[in-house]
């Protein structure tokens, strides 16, 4: 008995080899790529997090309604993000007692616009 591979088997062998090695690096460019744009996604997070804190820590009677653009933000990874703010009276509630925040990031990721939202209800508490 011989022991050993034959032709076939190395051909049928280093193919497969030959297309796994194709797959994966055919995936490897979609997944730095969607690595990349979790990481813009998570620092417009931090950003908005940030203000919706900054604003949360103000006095309430120096909160006015009304929408502002504050200054750009340069991210870490070459992205800038242009955070905006909008406070209106929260319905339905007293509005010398309570009011909404609400924060909008927007950001160009590859020639795409992007947009986060977020906010929060802010009252006014005696102390």
């Amino acid at each position: 008995m011989r022991r050993g591979l034959t032709l076939a088997e190395t051909l049928l062998s280093f193919g497969i080899f030959i297309t796994t090695v194709i797959f994966v690096f055919q995936m490897l460019p979609a997944s730095i790529l969607a690595t990349r744009q979790a990481e813009v996604r998570i620092e417009a997070q931090q950003i908005m997090n940030n203000i919706l804190e900054s604003y949360r820590l103000r006095n309430f009677d120096s909160l006015q309604p009304g929408s502002q653009s504050l200054a750009p933000v340069q991210g870490q990874l070459g992205v800038t993000f242009r955070p905006s703010v909008v406070i209106t009276r929260l319905q339905d509630a007293d509005p010398d007692r309570a009011l909404e925040l609400q924060v909008q990031v927007d950001w160009v990721f590859r020639s795409r616009d992007c947009r986060l939202k977020g906010g929060t209800a802010l009252w006014r508490v005696q102390r």
